[in-house]
């Protein structure tokens, strides 16, 4: 009997600017700003900004307002609220005399988590009264911020005086054209012992989810609150991104299946079925895990793609309907034990092509729920974004590696 199991944070697929809603205190300021003389504007703007302290301006659960104050013709907001950055918005300008005042307004879900960037005169620039800046998966620097009702995870921040695990490097040597020289780190839980053996997990996007994401935080911390089995984990790096992961996944998942897992069980002490092996990534790594574990559930019996992997990008589908035509043959012999997809609400839009990450995502769950499959799906409030991803980290380890234990001691 097919289970499918839906989150959905908030019932939203749609931003609308808030102009016609209920007054509220910022359009109560935007009316005495209008009514006052030119010369006292200024003055009126920066008292304002002094009192909100940071920007955007939250107001309530759902209302937020991007501002901006300076000498400019046009200021644009580009981010996940903008088609995921596909198309700017422009901000409404009020003359202030020697300097301008920009606005522009949405009504949001409460929960979310969203990033963007300010276009001044077609520069791109960050909110400088925003102390909130991350560097953007694959981009530069973006501001960020939360709605009032978001929760960050709690196992996120390293924690100090628990016992850790170590990563040590390799660089993966094959004769095999296209992966040569891979880059691998390895994760070794503490107190890491030859007397036994550990599940195992496969991260992709290796360097950059090693270096600039929060596993290591999230590992330890879980392990040390015993919500999850010790594992080993092995950080894949790759050679050309965009190659590896979709115009070449299925001879991604080939090779790593071939290869690169033989290689770390002979080297390093991780169990060698596929209910104790898992493969995640995200975005187009997240399409490469998924491809590969469809096409080989012999090997991987649990895969996560966060951030529309599972389709939606120009050309994915087809890769991923692909493996799945390929996993139908097999699904009766080797059941995947887990199937996690994810994908942001405000996630990757490409208006040209006519792409919408988030229809390409539910295509493919479609089909799953035809083909009587078992997943889980979770659609949450923000864009494409690693920071976003990073909130349910600790939910897919739980969900691969998990040990029942509901408050350790």
């Amino acid at each position: 009997m097919r289970k499918t199991i839906a989150y959905f944070l908030f019932a939203c697929s749609f931003i609308v600017p808030c102009y016609a809603q209920k007054k509220s205190r910022f359009e109560a300021f935007l009316r005495e700003l209008n009514q006052s003389t030119i010369d006292k504007r200024e003055r009126l703007v920066n008292q304002y900004l002094v009192r909100a302290k940071t920007t955007p301006i939250v107001e309530g659960k759902n209302k937020v307002h991007f501002v901006w104050l300076g000498k400019a013709d046009t200021v644009k907001v580009e981010g996940d609220l903008q088609k995921s950055w596909a198309v700017a918005a422009v901000l409404q300008k009020i003359d202030c005399g020697e300097k301008d005042f920009f606005h522009i307004s949405y009504d949001i879900p409460s929960t979310a988590l969203i990033e963007y960037g300010f276009i001044v005169d077609g520069k791109q620039t960050l909110d400088l009264l925003n102390p909130g800046v991350t560097q953007g998966f694959d981009f530069g620097d973006r501001n960020t911020f939360s709605m009032p009702d978001f929760v960050e995870s709690p196992y996120l921040k390293p924690r100090y005086g628990i016992n850790k695990g170590t990563v040590v490097q390799w660089t993966f040597k094959t004769s095999h054209e296209l992966f040569t020289n891979q880059p691998i780190s390895i994760y070794r839980p503490h107190d890491y012992s030859n007397d036994k053996t550990y599940p195992v997990l496969y991260v992709l996007d290796g360097t950059s989810s090693l270096y600039n994401r929060p596993y290591l935080n999230v590992i330890n911390n879980l392990i040390y609150d015993k919500k999850i089995e010790p594992i080993v984990i092995v950080f894949v790096g790759y050679n050309d991104r965009w190659n590896d992961y979709v115009e070449k996944s299925k001879e991604f998942g080939q090779w790593l299946s071939d290869e690169m897992v033989p290689f770390i069980e002979k080297n390093f002490n991780v169990e060698s079925t596929a209910v104790k092996r898992a493969i995640i990534g995200a975005s187009a790594s997240g399409h490469a895990a998924i491809v590969t574990a469809l096409r080989h559930p012999d090997v991987f019996g649990n895969v996560a793609s966060q951030g529309g992997g599972a389709g939606g990008y120009p050309g994915l589908n087809p890769f991923a309907n692909a493996a799945l035509d390929d996993y139908l043959t097999k699904k009766d012999k080797f059941p995947l034990r887990h199937l996690y997809t994810e994908v942001g609400v405000f996630d990757l839009e490409f208006p040209q092509q006519k792409i919408i990450f988030s229809e390409g995502v539910t295509q493919f769950n479609e089909r799953l729920n035809k083909e009587g499959i078992r997943y889980v799906f979770k659609q949450v409030n923000g864009g494409h974004s690693s920071k976003l991803w990073d909130q349910t980290l600790d939910d897919i380890l739980i969900m691969f590696f998990g040990t029942g234990v509901k408050n350790p001691q």
